[in-house]
């Protein structure tokens, strides 16, 4: 419960009608903020430049929702360096680009997804939101990052009948020195907008190193028997094959959607992929935050 100073403070607020404050960077939100653009450059707004207006009816339909999403939460100055992924992507990963599928894709051979979807590019800015909410724990930041990809659910992957969310897990050695697992926040998110249930029954069994500084080979190799998938788990989600309970979950001939933070390689992804493949899946899609 808030002390007296607080409601006093919140009283003042409201008589005098001071601005909110940023979710982001705790600076105050202009009241005209949301009334200084019109509705065809709204992308300028997200990516904060207009090299990048060659979109659609959908892209800015996309924006608008967004932006709607964000108001009296997000500042302009914050607000322009969202890299929202608009007009032409990838369609094997969803980076931004020009081309049908691009370099890193054209090379890669098979895959055990269909494809990939980015609610953003991966940018310095982005980079510093994942980091607060990762490492520091900030609850502002991710209920905002969370935002962003629940969006990105609804643009790409509404028409698609999934039946399960999986999120990329982490080692429980990982998981017990961050207190939380990023991927799982967002598949929440997702579940919660979607109705879709989240699948937590994909595990990481090996604890690898880091991957963010290995090349895509050592990537591979690194994660090759990493993650496991167990069909019956226990209450602790002990990956022990011995241990048993009654909360079972069989994905033959199911269509599953992974959820992570960042698309590097796609290798991590691919990885889990296969493994949900080997565990009966029909489909496997990913979505991420950034890419």
């Amino acid at each position: 419960m808030g002390t007296l100073k607080d409601w006093l403070q919140v009283s003042l607020d409201l008589l005098f009608n001071v601005p909110p404050d940023c979710s982001l960077c705790s600076g105050k939100i202009s009241s005209n903020h949301f009334l200084e653009y019109p509705i065809d450059s709204l992308s300028t707004i997200i990516n904060g430049h207009k090299e990048n207006l060659k979109i659609g009816k959908q892209d800015l339909l996309y924006i608008a929702r967004i932006e709607a999403d964000l108001k009296n939460k997000v500042c302009r100055e914050c607000t322009t360096q969202i890299p929202i992924i608009c007009g032409s992507y990838c369609e094997v990963c969803g980076r931004k680009t020009d081309q049908h599928i691009c370099n890193d894709c054209k090379g890669n051979g098979e895959r055990n997804f269909i494809y990939s979807r980015a609610a953003t590019q991966y940018s310095e800015f982005m980079q510093q939101m994942i980091h607060l909410w990762k490492y520091r724990g900030n609850r502002q930041v991710g209920i905002f990052l969370e935002s962003l990809i629940s969006h990105a659910y609804r643009r790409y992957f509404h028409s698609i009948p999934i039946d399960k969310i999986v999120p990329v897990p982490l080692h429980r050695n990982r998981l017990a020195e961050r207190g939380f697992n990023q991927a799982e926040y967002l598949a929440n998110a997702v579940s919660k907008c979607s109705g879709i249930p989240v699948c937590t029954h994909l595990q990481r069994v090996e604890e690898t190193e880091k991957q963010s500084k290995k090349t895509k080979q050592d990537r591979a190799r690194s994660l090759a028997d990493a993650f496991r998938y167990i069909e019956y788990i226990s209450d602790d989600r002990c990956s022990d094959d011995n241990v048993f309970s009654s909360d079972k979950e069989d994905l033959k001939n199911q269509k599953i959607l992974i959820i992570d933070d960042i698309y590097t390689t796609g290798t991590t992804i691919d990885s889990c992929a296969k493994v949900l493949r080997d565990a009966g899946a029909s489909e496997v899609y990913a979505l991420v935050l950034s890419r």
